[in-house]
């Protein structure tokens, strides 16, 4: 507690010094606005402190406006490459194209063109025109043209025949 009143002690003194200070600015102050030549030389002081203010004003609204004036440039820039973004966007075509056919290995391409050629097959009768050894090999090969929509599938009974599509 002692601290506390010590400080402010401290701080008052401090305001107090400050005061007498400002207090004694002031009574010099008033005694020179007696005199008419103080007086003068304080408004020469004065009206030149407000031109150098003016100065450093005008200074600053110039560089204000010439940034401004950049802004407004880099504006105009950007609405120009968002049109020309926007047009490029618009001048495609919003309907997908058709779908090109993947490309295919040799084999498969023969495949199905066997298949178109005949309408339908087996894997057996792929097995036998592609020399496989067993229908395994040929199945697979159909099953994957099957899985990329160029053929259809259907089984009659125990046989699996593959369209053309």
């Amino acid at each position: 507690m002692v601290r506390v009143l010590s400080e402010d002690d401290e701080a008052s003194e401090k305001i107090s010094a400050e005061f007498a200070s400002v207090a004694h600015d002031f009574k010099k102050l008033a005694q020179a606005s007696r005199d008419p030549i103080a007086v003068a030389a304080m408004l020469d002081r004065l009206t030149e402190e407000r031109k150098s203010t003016n100065l450093i004003l005008k200074e600053i609204s110039r560089k204000l406006e010439e940034m401004d004036s950049r802004i407004r440039g880099l504006e105009k820039n950007f609405s120009k490459v968002s049109k020309a973004s926007q047009k490029s966007q618009s001048a495609m075509p919003e309907a997908p194209q058709a779908p090109q056919p993947p490309l295919l290995p040799d084999i498969d391409e023969s495949i199905l063109g066997f298949v178109r050629k005949r309408g339908k097959a087996t894997a057996e009768e792929v097995r036998a025109r592609f020399h496989y050894r067993g229908p395994n090999a040929a199945s697979a090969r159909l099953n994957g043209l099957f899985k990329l929509g160029l053929l259809e599938k259907r089984q009659v009974g125990r046989k699996v025949f593959f369209i053309a599509k």
